[in-house]
C-alpha cells in the first residue's frame, strides 16, 4: 500500500553517491563525467545514467544555479491564521468527501526492528519528528468564507497519541500483526479534526518490533514516508546515547510550498508547461475498457484485489539489453509494451495511461513531509505498421519531452480539461503504471515459481488497474491491482500471462511489425484450437432454451449479457424479458400455439423480446427489416402471426399486416407489468420459431425449429 514513485534524477544520484561514485557536468555542462568507485557500477547503474542522462544534466545545471544563489528559492509565507491548499490537496480534499474514497488514500506502512529498542524513547522520537514537520500537525477544514484551508495545530492541540502493542505471549504473533495493521490500515481519519497521522510501536518477542505508522496522503506521499523514518530513526538513536540530534532546521514547511507553488502558477513560465499539457490532451480522451463481463458502476468504487508474478531473469535481461542499446530507460520500455498490449486487446490506436513523479525538482524540498507527487497522463498513438524498437524510440522521444513538463500540476489540468468528468472513473486515465526499484535481492526462482500468478487479497484501488514493476535484483516482480467491480479475476491473470508472452515475444524479434506480433503462446493456442473443436456434448431432449437461459442467470447473474447502445446484465435481461412476456399475455393475449412476428434492426430490444416470446410458449417468426413488402405479406399470413413486435423504425404497413402491431420503443412501459418468472413451454419438443427460405426458386417456405433441435446447434 505504500506510495510507489518513477524514478528521478535525484534518486538515481543518490544511489550513485552512496558507492562513492560521482556525477558531475563536464566543462561545457553539456554531458555528464562519472568518477569515484565506478568498478562497483552494476548493469542497471549504467543503465539509469543513459536513461535519464538528460534529466540529470538539468538537475545538475539547477544544483549549479542553486550553488550560485541564481535561483528562486522558496520563502516562507507570512503568518496567518490558515493557509490555502496546494492545487494537489483540493482536489483530494474533495474526492474525500466520500467515506470509501477518502480510505482509498490511507497510506499504511510497517518496518521491522531488530534488537533491544527503549520505548520511551521511540515514542520521544515520533513526537520530535511531528514537531518537525508541521504538516503531521495539519488538519483541513473551512474558514469563515467557506473556504477549505490548512489549519497548522501545537503539538498540545494535536494531543497525539502513539500506540503500543505487546504481542509476546500471543499464540501468533504473526497473526496479530497481521490483524492489527489490516483493523487500522482502513480506518478513516477525520480531515477536519485530524490527527492525520497514527503511529504504534507493536513488539513481537523480546528483541523483534515492528514500527507501525499510517498517514493519510493529503499530508504525505512515498518520499514522505522515507523522511518520516530516517528522522524518526535520528532521532531515536540520539535520545537513546544522550547527544544532541543535530538535525537542520527546517527552512520552509508546507505551507511555505503551498504559497509558493500559487506564486509559480500565475507566473510566465508555467505558461509553457500549461499549454503543452492542453496540447497534448486537447480532443476527446478515449477510455481503456478491457473485456470484462460485469457493469461499470455508475459511481465510482474502490474495491480491489491485488495479484503478482515474476518476469522471468532471461526476459529481464533481454528487455534492459534492448534498452541499452536503444536509449532510454526501463520504465520507457514497459509502457511501451503495455500500449502494445492494450492494442493487441482493444484494436484501440489511441491510448492513455498515468505515471506519477516524485514532483521535488526543487532543491528545497529534499527532507520535506508533504503531498509533492505530481501525476502525468502519457497518451501515445499506436502505429501498428510500426516494429516495437521504431514504436520504442519514437515514445522515448516523446516521453523525455513530457517529462521536461511534469512540474505542471496535474490536478489543475484537470481542472481545466476534464470540468465535467465521468462519476464511474478516474480523471482522464484508468489505468496506472509505475516502476519502483526497491534494492531487494530475490533468491532464484523455479520455473514454476517464474510462471505463478500469486493471490495477494483484497485491496483498496484507486484505478481500474494500478500496474506496478519493481526491480528485485535480477528480476522484475509484476504487480496488478484491479478494481473488482469493473474487472473479474479470471481475465486479469489472462492479462499478465499475455503481459509476459507478449515481452518475450518483442524481445526475439523487436524489428516485427506490432500488428504482426502474435499475443498467444504456442501453448495457448493448441488449447484454443482443442477447445474449439471439442464439440461433443449430452443433452437432454427435456431441456429448452428458457432452462439454459436460467442456469446463465443463476450463475452468472451480475454479468453483462447484452452489450448495446443499452447494457443488460443476465438478471436485468431476465427481469425485462418477464414484463415483456407479461405485457404479450395481459395485452395481446400471446400463449402456447400462437405465433408473433419480430422484426426490428440488431439492437438492445431485440433479445429481450425473444426471450420474452418463448417464454409465453408462443412461436417467434424473424423477419428481415430489408424484405421486400410482398415477402413480408407473405410471411405474416403463412405463419398466422397473431402480433408483429417491431420498432417505430421498422412498422409495417396495414396494406402489408392487418393485424396487431406492438411497436416497443413507443408502446412499452417495463414499470407496468410484472418481473415474475414466466415459462409456458412444455417439452424440448416445442416449437421455438419459424425460418422461412429465401424463396429465390419459388414460395418461401417455412420449417419449424423445436427446442431441442436449437439446444443441439448451439451446443454444437
Amino acid at each position: 500500500m505504500e506510495n510507489i514513485e518513477v524514478k528521478s534524477a535525484k534518486s538515481i544520484l543518490k544511489e550513485l553517491l552512496g558507492k562513492n561514485i560521482k556525477v558531475q557536468l563536464d566543462a561545457n555542462a553539456e554531458n555528464i563525467e562519472v568518477t569515484g568507485n565506478v568498478d562497483s557500477l552494476t548493469q542497471d547503474n549504467i543503465l539509469d545514467i543513459r536513461g535519464y542522462k538528460e534529466e540529470i544534466i538539468e538537475f545538475l545545471k539547477t544544483r549549479v544555479k542553486f550553488k550560485n544563489q541564481s535561483f528562486q528559492s522558496i520563502q516562507e509565507a507570512p503568518k496567518s491564521e490558515n493557509y490555502p491548499l496546494s492545487n494537489a490537496q483540493l482536489r483530494l480534499w474533495i474526492l474525500c468527501q466520500y467515506r470509501e474514497a477518502s480510505v482509498a488514500y490511507n497510506m499504511p506502512m510497517h518496518i521491522y526492528l531488530n534488537g533491544n529498542y527503549e520505548i520511551d524513547s521511540f515514542k520521544k522520537a515520533i513526537h520530535a519528528v511531528i514537531e518537525r514537520h508541521e504538516i503531521l500537525r495539519t488538519i483541513f477544514k473551512k474558514d469563515a468564507q467557506e473556504k477549505v484551508c490548512q489549519w497548522i495545530l501545537t503539538p498540545e492541540q494535536l494531543n497525539f497519541k502513539i500506540d503500543y502493542q505487546d504481542y509476546r505471549n500471543a499464540d501468533d504473533s504473526d497473526a496479530a500483526v497481521a490483524s492489527y495493521v489490516l483493523g487500522d490500515a482502513y480506518q478513516p481519519f477525520d480531515l477536519e479534526k485530524g490527527p492525520l497521522f497514527r503511529a504504534s510501536f507493536l513488539q513481537v518477542s523480546d528483541d523483534e518490533y515492528i514500527f507501525y505508522f499510517n498517514m493519510h496522503h493529503i499530508i504525505g506521499d512515498g518520499w514522505s514516508m522515507e523522511v518520516l523514518t530516517n528522522d524518526v530513526m535520528h532521532y531515536y538513536e540520539s535520545f537513546v546515547s544522550g547527544k544532541d540530534a543535530n538535525m537542520t532546521p527546517l527552512r520552509i514547511q508546507y505551507k511555505d510550498y503551498t504559497i509558493w507553488q500559487i506564486d509559480q502558477l500565475k507566473s510566465n513560465g508555467y505558461e509553457a508547461h500549461k499549454n503543452y499539457w492542453e496540447s497534448k490532451l486537447s480532443g476527446k480522451i478515449p477510455t481503456l475498457d478491457l473485456p470484462s463481463t460485469k457493469i461499470r458502476p455508475s459511481l465510482k468504487t474502490y474495491n480491489g484485489h491485488s495479484l503478482s508474478t515474476y518476469i522471468s531473469v532471461a526476459d529481464t535481461q533481454s528487455l534492459r539489453k534492448f534498452i541499452d542499446a536503444e536509449g532510454g530507460s526501463l520504465f520507457f520500455g514497459l509502457l511501451g509494451i503495455c500500449n502494445v498490449l492494450f492494442y493487441k486487446y482493444l484494436s484501440q490506436k489511441d491510448i492513455t495511461i498515468g505515471t506519477i513523479i516524485a514532483g521535488r525538482d526543487h532543491i528545497d524540498l529534499e527532507n520535506q513531509i508533504g503531498f509533492y507527487v505530481n501525476t502525468l497522463a502519457l497518451r501515445t498513438q499506436m502505429i501498428p505498421e510500426e516494429t516495437f524498437t521504431t514504436f520504442y524510440n519514437r515514445i522515448k522521444d516523446e516521453l523525455a519531452v513530457a517529462f521536461n513538463h511534469q512540474v505542471y500540476p496535474f490536478d489543475h489540468l484537470v481542472e481545466n480539461i476534464n470540468s465535467k468528468g465521468d462519476t464511474s472513473r478516474s480523471a482522464i486515465f484508468d489505468i496506472m503504471l509505475v516502476l519502483q526499484n526497491i534494492a531487494k535481492v530475490k533468491k532464484d526462482l523455479s520455473i514454476e515459481e517464474e510462471n505463478k500468478i500469486w493471490d495477494s487479497g483484497k485491496c483498496i484501488s484507486k484505478f481500474d488497474l494500478n500496474i506496478t514493476f519493481k526491480e528485485e535484483g535480477e528480476y522484475l516482480s509484476f504487480d496488478v491491482e484491479y478494481n473488482t467491480d469493473v474487472y473479474e479475476q479470471e481475465m486479469i491473470i489472462q492479462l499478465m500471462k499475455h503481459f509476459k508472452q507478449l515481452l518475450h515475444t518483442m524481445m526475439l524479434n523487436p524489428v516485427k511489425p506490432i500488428e504482426k506480433v502474435e499475443l498467444l503462446s504456442d501453448v495457448e493456442k493448441k488449447e484454443l484450437i482443442h477447445s474449439l473443436n471439442d464439440t461433443e456434448v449430452t443433452l437432454s431432449t427435456q431441456e429448452t432454451i428458457i432452462d439454459l437461459f436460467q442456469k446463465q442467470v443463476a450463475l452468472h447473474s451480475e454479468k453483462i449479457a447484452i452489450d448495446a447502445e443499452k447494457k443488460y446484465s443476465y438478471l436485468q435481461l431476465d427481469q425485462l424479458s418477464n414484463q415483456i412476456a407479461d405485457c404479450l399475455q395481459t395485452t395481446y393475449n400471446i400463449g402456447p400455439t400462437d405465433v408473433v412476428a419480430l422484426k426490428m434492426e440488431r439492437n438492445a430490444w431485440i433479445i429481450p423480446c425473444i426471450l420474452a416470446i418463448i417464454k409465453t410458449g408462443a412461436t417467434y417468426v424473424p423477419i428481415d427489416t430489408l424484405s421486400i413488402p410482398e415477402r413480408e405479406q407473405f410471411i405474416l399470413n403463412d405463419a398466422g402471426a397473431k402480433l408483429l413486435i417491431t420498432t417505430s423504425k421498422n412498422a409495417v404497413s396495414t396494406e402489408v399486416y392487418k393485424g396487431t402491431q406492438f411497436v416497443i420503443d413507443v408502446d412499452f412501459d417495463a414499470t407496468l407489468f410484472k418481473s415474475t418468472p414466466i415459462n409456458n413451454i412444455q417439452t424440448g419438443s416445442d416449437p421455438v420459431y419459424i425460418i422461412y427460405t429465401s424463396g429465390s426458386t419459388g414460395t418461401p417456405k417455412g420449417t419449424i425449429i423445436q427446442h431441442h433441435a436449437l439446444l443441439n446447434y448451439i451446443a454444437w
